[in-house]
């Protein structure tokens, strides 16, 4: 039976055109670089010299180029590792060395495992995996789960993580069952004795405003619209009849049926046009 690199035409597409160097192409093939030669030359393909075997190595070594190992390495977030595997290079040394020679800034073992990319691809290797702590109580002492409740609080974190955080959430919606899980969670919470942060509370008038500002403006959705409409409103029929007795301009003989803001407040068109009253 014959075997690959006994054929011409492999042989020339490997060595030729794809420029792959004989010991590239005997790993390939499972057998020795000389092997390689050896059936070269039997079929008149002309062997590189030492000079044009380095130019071709060169040619290919991408991580040679700043703006390649720049792209690689600082925008799309790849790993030295995973640059060295693309580029066919051994070590990630290599890799390391040449990011120094450009002064392209290297990630310490904190930053690198917290880019996007790493993150990304942790959490793809722990999908469908239990946790180790799931379902047990007991296994963190009162001063570890102290520690653990201060390092989380917003103060201790930085405005970077804060803002990354903020990012991380916008746009997404819990599903209906992460939505039961806190619902439960908080029930158990308070039916344990926890007090409300806000019992027996109330915003401030600069809190009110800073809300207010926060919500003008903001596009309501058609779920929340069709949430909201009519007698699901909790203020549905109460808004006219809890503002009329504070409005200085309330008039209780009026007969129409709307007029929360007093009888000075409607013009003619008003009336007219948006009111028909």
């Amino acid at each position: 039976m014959e075997k690959l690199y006994q054929n011409k035409d492999f042989l020339y597409e490997q060595y030729i055109n794809q420029k792959k160097s004989t010991i590239e192409i005997a790993e390939f093939c499972n057998c020795s670089d000389v092997s390689i030669q050896n059936w070269l030359r039997k079929f008149e393909i002309e062997i590189r010299n030492n000079s044009e075997a380095q130019l071709i190595k060169n040619s290919n070594a991408k991580y040679k180029i700043r703006d390649f190992l720049y792209e690689q390495y600082i925008i799309q977030q790849k790993s030295t590792i995973e640059i060295a595997k693309e580029c066919n290079v051994k070590s990630n040394e290599t890799i390391i060395n040449w990011l120094k020679r450009f002064e392209i800034p290297i990630r310490n073992n904190n930053e690198a495992c917290n880019t996007e990319r790493s993150r990304k691809r942790n959490s793809e290797a722990h999908k469908g995996k239990i946790p180790w702590n799931k379902g047990k109580a007991g296994i963190y002492s009162s001063e570890t789960l102290k520690l653990m409740r201060e390092s989380h609080k917003k103060e201790n974190l930085s405005s970077e993580t804060l803002k990354l955080m903020s990012d991380a959430r916008k746009g997404k919606k819990n599903t209906p069952e992460t939505k039961k899980k806190q619902s439960e969670a908080m029930k158990r919470k308070y039916e344990n004795g926890c007090i409300h942060p806000m019992k027996d509370k109330h915003h401030t008038p600069e809190s009110k405003q800073l809300i207010s500002r926060a919500n003008k403006g903001r596009p309501k959705s058609e779920e929340w619209k069709k949430k909201m409409r009519g007698d699901r409103n909790p203020f549905y029929g109460k808004g006219y009849l809890r503002l009329r007795d504070k409005n200085p301009n309330w008039n209780p003989n009026r007969a129409e049926r709307y007029a929360p803001y007093g009888e000075n407040f409607y013009n003619e068109l008003l009336r007219s046009q948006k009111w028909n009253l």
